[in-house]
């Protein structure tokens, strides 16, 4: 089977058939896809080594209010994303992951196509820098939008701006929209 390189890491189609795709992909420590969804097939995610955050939006993605799921998933567990959910994976270990895709269609009319996708974003690999700069960071700090100094995880937190770690606060986190619409936010 032919594996194709993307932005987060490799995909390999295992099958696909009128109602059923499957892939295996190889996410890279550090690589998140883009925020996307799929209009007519339903999308799950098995985690065969690693760690795997899938975050699901529930809602429209292009919101203020909508609240954000994220599944924290390892070796066997899974998560389905039904068929016109926003949502994005991130791993920042690396992974090995099963991906089914499966039809949405109630009566099996519709066949799948493996380019049902709409992106909101681009996907990519947060540096193994970044990631080290995110766990080393202190618990508050000042916020680089605002300079307001808080002190403890409540008040703020780590975000990823232009793929670079940045304390910020909750205030500027919301009123930037970077809790919703950010390739990735980290909190440590």
């Amino acid at each position: 089977m032919e594996a194709t390189e993307k932005c987060w890491g490799v995909s390999q189609r295992l099958a696909l058939t009128d109602n059923v795709q499957v892939e295996r992909i190889i996410v890279v420590a550090g690589g998140y896809s883009s925020i996307h969804k799929h209009h007519n097939k339903h999308n799950a995610f098995i985690v065969e080594e690693g760690t795997l955050a899938v975050h699901e939006w529930l809602g429209d993605a292009h919101g203020e209010s909508d609240e954000c799921i994220i599944h924290e998933l390892v070796r066997g567990q899974g998560v389905t994303i039904d068929a016109g959910v926003w949502h994005q994976f991130l791993s920042r270990s690396g992974c090995v992951c099963a991906e089914y895709y499966s039809s949405s269609s109630q009566n099996d009319t519709e066949k799948i196509k493996p380019d049902d996708i709409e992106r909101e974003t681009a996907g990519g690999v947060i540096t193994m820098f970044t990631l080290q700069q995110i766990d080393a960071m202190p618990h508050g700090g000042n916020c680089c939008r605002c300079n307001w100094q808080f002190e403890n995880d409540n008040a703020g937190g780590v975000v990823i701006v232009d793929n670079a770690a940045r304390m910020m606060c909750e205030q500027c986190i919301a009123a930037t929209g970077l809790d919703q619409k950010t390739n990735v936010r980290v909190t440590s």
